[in-house]
């Protein structure tokens, strides 16, 4: 996670359940449209052996070669929406990017779901 998105790190937490190991954190929105931030990440991504999967919902979904998921879900702007979208297993939140580092278990999950 550092190093893809450095010292911008928020709220870093890692949660485990029946069906997901998760490392959640958020990210402040530094950027004035979702293409820019994707553009800037996505070659460290690609060096780390992360590959654009799919958008679902709002989320940009990235997966690895062990089929690990990279959620990554756009914030919303005050005034641009009366609702908050979501991803997979994420909300949006309010001027700040919510990402997960997802290893199911279950295969419940974007990148499992044909494996």
């Amino acid at each position: 996670a550092e190093y893809i998105f450095g010292n911008q790190i928020l709220g870093k937490k890692i949660f485990s359940s029946y069906n997901a190991e998760r490392l959640i954190f958020q990210v402040k929105d530094l950027e004035q449209n979702s293409d820019n931030f994707i553009d800037k990440i996505d070659g460290r991504l690609n060096k780390r052996g992360w590959n654009y999967k799919e958008k679902y919902k709002e989320a940009y979904i990235y997966c690895d070669r062990d089929m690990n998921q990279l959620e990554l879900v756009p914030p919303i702007k005050i005034g641009t929406v009366m609702q908050s979208g979501e991803g997979q297993s994420l909300n949006q939140l309010v001027d700040y990017w919510n990402i997960g580092f997802i290893h199911s278990r279950h295969k419940r999950y974007v990148c499992n779901m044909n494996s």
